[in-house]
């Protein structure tokens, strides 16, 4: 946005170029601000011109005072004088500053690197100091930062991982069904608060975008590795029910399903990570499940017959 009011001069770019910090992009008329510099250093030659008189007469009223061939009131209206003409000067010289800066205002350059968009001034258009509507817009496309949403119950999780070392983040683009991965970067930033609201926490990564496969305001899925589980205990996300005294599933011990409490590490791909509640050993329920309760008598039915029968009990397999 400009920074004054003028009129544009030159156009340095065309729409859609890519820029770097400090390139040229506009011009305004900076005719009358150069007009009011000459003047403000005339006033300063003069204002100089001024002081060194002042201070000649305050030294001439400061030898007269001492021999008594002049009054005291004298010598101090001659100090005075000095005072103020060092500060009719002091304020010519910050009015030539103020103007300086006014004049660097007049040319506008790229703030960063990056891409512009639609150019909404041409040559000879008048401009307004901080007009909502922007002269023209610079995205930065290298790099390029990736915000994602995070359930809050994998914050721990992925703290750690960013305490441990670099975590890997991968991005795909929604609409793009071909390709699984388009752009791989770092996770950079983890946020300080959980929004009440969701449940959520905000994560950003930085890619490098070299092939400018990202664009601002894209949506993508992103995914990022945290590291593995070596030898985890898993079971089919289904089998996991969740009561008021948390997650459980139901075991089954001979002809008997037996509701089992358990702790969960995550789900994911339909799997569920079991921390603690089951071994090896255990045969898990993933089918009947509504029909099942703690103690209720189950037949284990192996490789059955897809077979639709209201009677048939609660299949079980094996995880």
């Amino acid at each position: 946005r400009a920074r004054l009011d003028s009129q544009v001069t030159a156009v340095h770019f065309k729409d859609g170029d890519e820029v770097k910090m400090g390139d040229p992009l506009f011009d305004l008329d900076d005719k009358s601000l150069r007009a009011q510099a000459a003047q403000l250093e005339a006033n300063i030659a003069r204002d100089r011109a001024q002081l060194e008189n002042a201070r000649r007469q305050s030294g001439r009223a400061e030898a007269l005072v001492a021999k008594g061939f002049a009054t005291k009131a004298a010598r101090d209206d001659s100090a005075a004088n000095v005072a103020v003409t060092q500060a009719s000067l002091n304020a010519s010289i910050a009015a030539l500053d103020s103007i300086k800066v006014q004049l660097g205002y007049t040319r506008i350059t790229a703030p960063i690197t990056g891409r512009t968009g639609t150019i909404n001034v041409t040559l000879g258009n008048n401009v307004k100091a901080n007009d909502p509507q922007p002269l023209v817009t610079i995205n930065q496309l290298k790099p390029i930062r990736v915000q994602a949403a995070l359930p809050q119950q994998h914050f721990d999780a992925v703290r750690l991982a960013m305490q441990t070392g670099a975590v890997t983040v991968t991005a795909a683009r929604q609409d793009d069904a071909t390709s699984n991965s388009i752009a791989s970067g770092t996770l950079d930033y983890l946020d300080n608060t959980i929004d009440q609201s969701t449940g959520t926490f905000v994560t950003r990564a930085g890619f490098a975008n070299d092939e400018e496969r990202l664009l601002p305001g894209m949506f993508v899925t992103v995914a990022m590795s945290l590291g593995g589980d070596g030898m985890a205990l898993t079971v089919p996300d289904v089998a996991v029910q969740r009561g008021q005294n948390g997650d459980y599933v139901y075991v089954i011990a001979g002809d008997k399903a037996l509701q089992r409490p358990v702790k969960i590490a995550r789900l994911q791909n339909n799997v569920a990570v079991i921390t603690s509640g089951l071994d090896e050993a255990s045969v898990v329920a993933i089918d009947g499940l509504l029909a099942l309760k703690d103690g209720s008598t189950v037949k284990v039915i192996t490789d059955a017959p897809k077979v639709a029968a209201p009677s048939v009990p609660a299949e079980i397999k094996t995880p």
